[in-house]
């Protein structure tokens, strides 16, 4: 359901992507429910298969860290979206990746090329976004399937190419881990 914005006196006025379906965002999260299941997905099956909850947290985190900024990047560019809110997330979410990696995850490189090529089919395709809760330049004004399937692809290729990559640090010791 998309935001609303006060008009006074008690007056709302939706302000999301109109037409959009009522189950594809979260009202957890305020997320899609795609992010929140993958997210959800992504930490329990690296921290169940490297017996590291921390590897798991740290994995889910960094995918959904790369792809929000990568996401207001693009939006940057190619629509003139915040420089401020990209700065933001870019300063409150990197150091998951810089935490993934210093646990020895890296992505798998095969799959992140899929992404890359997915995210060029995105940006081909004029980069619109399904936005729950504004409308700002580049989101859609009415749903657009299309957009929402780059969307769901791009995000969930990311996380399958992080995942694969987390996998193959179980059994892999870490400096710190190593016995005296």
């Amino acid at each position: 359901m998309p935001a609303r914005r006060s008009l006074g006196q008690g007056a709302y006025r939706d302000i999301g992507t109109r037409g959009a379906p009522s189950w594809l965002w979260s009202p957890f999260a305020d997320a899609r429910w795609s992010t929140v299941l993958t997210f959800v997905a992504l930490c329990a099956l690296t921290a169940w298969n490297t017996r590291r909850p921390i590897v798991g947290l740290a994995t889910a985190m960094a995918w959904l860290s790369g792809f929000e900024i990568i996401y207001e990047a693009t939006g940057s560019i190619m629509h003139g979206w915040s420089l401020t809110t990209l700065l933001w997330t870019t300063a409150g979410t990197a150091g998951w990746m810089v935490a993934a990696y210093a646990l020895g995850v890296r992505p798998d490189l095969r799959i992140f090329f899929v992404f890359a090529v997915l995210w060029a089919v995105w940006i081909a395709a004029g980069y619109r976004s399904n936005m729950p809760d504004r409308i700002i330049p580049g989101a859609n004004l009415t749903f657009s399937w299309f957009d929402e399937a780059l969307n769901i692809c791009t995000k969930t290729t990311l996380a399958i190419g992080v995942l694969v990559g987390a996998l193959r640090t179980r059994g892999r010791e870490l400096p710190h881990e190593k016995a005296i």
